[in-house]
């Protein structure tokens, strides 16, 4: 049965409760960040964890990654936070699930009934169940750069590697987007996240204090500091 609601729900900024895609060029420090967040466990797709210590469970297909899963929903542990890393990868382990199912070479060759579709609805389910499972999910990504042509001078736009229709669930899905970036003062190079989307760049966030500074150091205790426990 359902009633109308006499109160306005409350806002939830738990760091439990997030979903958060990083992304940036290579290394500028997408893994050391995210191995900051309090109880970390990557979910490594790739190799690239050698000089980092960490908890981690190798991932190298799809099915690994539902074993992964289940293993951390049904196991004790004090893990706190999911990090896949990257998004890239699992996406492909994903693909290639789907096409080893079906029999297929690739997913839009697959006419019954929209491949793609079937791929993106398991994706989502998936990575909204590790949220309802009580972590926080990290999904890191790599940066593509985006020719952008219009009325006006061509430029670059800094996005996530990931593209079509999966590359909109992990955006969509997302309650962050967190663009690492860095600039040159002298002979210092400064990384710091944007956090505030620009024609330059995708980013932003749900946390209205959070989209608003734009730019915050690349520092967890700076991020965390705009979410409760």
């Amino acid at each position: 049965m359902i009633t109308l609601p006499k109160e306005k729900s409350k806002i939830d900024k738990k760091m439990k409760s997030q979903k958060t895609l990083i992304y940036g060029r290579p290394k500028i420090g997408k893994t050391t960040f995210a191995n900051e967040y309090e109880g970390n466990i990557f979910f490594a797709t790739e190799s690239g964890h050698k000089h980092l210590e960490c908890y981690k469970i190798e991932i190298r297909s799809w099915v690994d990654f539902l074993y992964a899963c289940k293993a951390m929903r049904d196991e004790k542990h004090e893990y706190k936070t999911i990090t896949i890393d990257t998004g890239d990868n699992l996406v492909k382990y994903l693909s290639d699930y789907i096409c080893e199912k079906l029999s297929i070479e690739d997913l839009s060759s697959y006419k019954k009934m929209g491949a793609w579709h079937i791929a993106t609805a398991e994706l989502h389910d998936k990575i909204t169940k590790l949220v309802d499972f009580g972590y926080a999910v990290n999904i890191l990504c790599h940066m593509n750069n985006v020719k952008i042509e219009g009325r006006g001078k061509p430029y670059d736009r800094a996005d996530i590697s990931v593209s079509g229709k999966n590359g909109k669930v992990l955006t969509g899905i997302v309650d962050h987007i967190l663009y690492i970036d860095s600039e040159w003062d002298g002979a210092d190079e400064v990384r710091f996240i944007r956090t505030r989307a620009s024609k330059y760049w995708n980013a932003g966030s749900r946390n209205r204090a959070l989209e608003g500074a734009a730019k915050i150091p690349l520092d967890y205790k700076t991020l965390k500091s705009y979410f409760t426990m």
